[in-house]
């Protein structure tokens, strides 16, 4: 503020100051106004913590007015560059409290900050990334820390998150997965071993679609474990009942089969598939003598549902 310009009501130009030489003087107390800033200035230097709560009793008390005044302020043209640099240099020298300050204020209000960040990162894309690059490489472990704990917390919303990109980037996954293959085959071979482990049924159904979809055959995705307990665990070749626990090898396991085999134009699907002991299943191998009388499969003619 210069002594040419009066910008407040309460200030008049009077007598010329015997200490500075200012005109610009208080109309209540007819004090200069340069001289009790300086005052002013010396006291906060002097006093910072009495200055400190002075300051924040006055701002609790006319908080409505402060605030209106500096938005009067910041609306001239000419004090917005004067207010960023203000902004600047308090945060250069107070980063830490200028953080807690941003933190609070996020947590009070989450979409405002999320449409302000939204919108900056928009204006200033290439500042924004170059910035989250330099963060990265300064914080590696510390991320990928806090990434781990909230997939631990939301799987599924990974699991969503991961299937919407795959079904988005199919082309870009094949070449990822392929290349992963090549550089790491014993972990591939690994995570193979434990998923069909884990999931003996899907992997049975995706081995029969695949053999389905060779033959040419029109494909249903079939899950093995429903077809056996339509069918109560009865062998329909044999009509004696299959032992759930045994497994491959074993003859008299439960085994999958084509009422029209697929070399011979059957499909792979519910309607067209039946459980059978493995033997049975062997020994029909791929003989189709046509359907029931009916014109139904086996398991409908038992009066058998799906």
């Amino acid at each position: 503020m210069t002594s040419d310009s009066i910008t407040d009501s309460n200030k008049f130009h009077g007598k010329p100051c015997r200490k500075c030489g200012d005109t610009l003087r208080y109309k209540k107390t007819r004090r200069c106004v340069a001289c009790r800033k300086k005052a002013q200035k010396r006291y906060r230097e002097n006093n910072p913590d009495k200055a400190r709560e002075s300051h924040h009793r006055y701002y609790q008390e006319n908080s409505e007015e402060i605030k209106e005044k500096r938005r009067l302020w910041r609306d001239v043209p000419a004090n917005r560059e004067k207010e960023r640099e203000r902004l600047r240099r308090y945060d250069r020298e107070h980063p830490e409290l200028r953080r807690e300050t941003s933190r609070r204020y996020r947590l009070a209000h989450p979409e405002k900050a999320r449409a302000r960040g939204k919108r900056y990162y928009q204006n200033n894309k290439e500042k924004a990334i170059a910035y989250q690059k330099l963060y990265y490489q300064s914080n590696k472990d510390a991320i990928r820390e806090l990434n781990r704990r909230w997939r631990k917390n939301n799987p599924d919303k990974v699991r969503e998150k991961a299937r919407c990109y795959r079904l988005a980037n199919l082309e870009k996954e094949r070449v990822r997965n392929r290349r992963y293959r090549l550089a790491n085959p014993d972990k591939k071979r690994e995570s193979d071993r434990l998923y069909r482990l884990a999931n003996p049924d899907k992997i049975r159904a995706n081995t029969q679609l695949r053999r389905a979809r060779l033959k040419g055959a029109t494909v249903e995705y079939v899950v093995d474990t429903k077809v056996f307990a339509r069918d109560k665990w009865i062998c329909q070749l044999c009509n004696k009942p299959v032992e759930p626990t045994l497994r491959y090898p074993e003859p008299m396991c439960v085994s999958l089969d084509h009422i029209i085999p697929l070399s011979k134009g059957g499909d792979h699907s519910y309607a067209n598939t039946q459980c059978t002991h493995l033997v049975c299943n062997i020994r029909k191998h791929a003989e189709y003598d046509g359907p029931n009388p009916d014109g139904s499969p086996r398991w409908v003619q038992l009066g058998l549902d799906f």
